[in-house]
């Protein structure tokens, strides 16, 4: 079995708030950085079976003390933004958000002197598994940039403290969305099950 389940890292709001009594221009808005790692495991075995028993043994978890994977995918998206009056209403003023994504995958240190039928087959499981996790990670990438779409167009006729309040409860219930999303992902694909090949020697 193969999962990517996410590490969820908490989300820290930085706002400022400044209380402009004049017209405000917006603030060229929309800045998404995004930043990816891959960190690897070694597993030296020598065929099939021993392969798939050092990953069962030495990949990641998919919490502390649960079962070992295969691969997993991490994200992190935080955001941060500020505010002001506009005339009456309170606008963004400028919005910056950002996803930290972390891919783990095995690394195979013993390929000399293994069979080329199995080197081959180590090769279509790798292509798969790095694509199934791809898929976790562009599903995080959609939405760290529609958290920043609607970070931006939102305002309040209200006060700010409004906007500031409504804003936290989108961006928290967008998260919960994104776990979700990675969850049924999971589900039907049976963690990568589906289109990842066997190993065989």
């Amino acid at each position: 079995m193969w999962t990517s389940l996410l590490r969820v890292q908490p989300v820290w709001l930085i706002v400022t708030l400044s209380l402009i009594l004049f017209l405000l221009p917006r603030a060229v808005l929309g800045d998404v950085t995004i930043r990816s790692q891959t960190n690897l495991y070694e597993i030296g075995g020598g065929t099939a079976e021993e392969l798939i028993k050092e990953m069962a043994e030495k990949g990641p978890l998919d919490a502390p003390g649960a079962t070992r994977h295969w691969a997993r995918t991490n994200w992190r998206i935080s955001w941060q933004y500020r505010y002001a009056y506009r005339g009456q209403t309170c606008v963004m003023t400028a919005v910056w958000t950002e996803l930290d994504l972390e891919f783990i995958y095995p690394l195979w240190t013993r390929k000399t002197g293994a069979s080329a039928h199995l080197k081959s087959s180590w090769g279509a499981m790798m292509r798969e598994l790095e694509a199934h996790e791809q898929g976790h990670a562009d599903m995080a990438i959609d939405m760290v940039e529609e958290i920043d779409r609607t970070l931006e167009a939102m305002e309040s006729d209200i006060s700010c403290e409004r906007l500031n309040a409504d804003a936290r409860r989108f961006g928290q219930a967008k998260l919960a969305e994104l776990r979700q999303q990675d969850i049924d992902y999971d589900r039907e694909t049976r963690h990568g099950a589906t289109t990842i090949p066997p190993l065989r020697d």
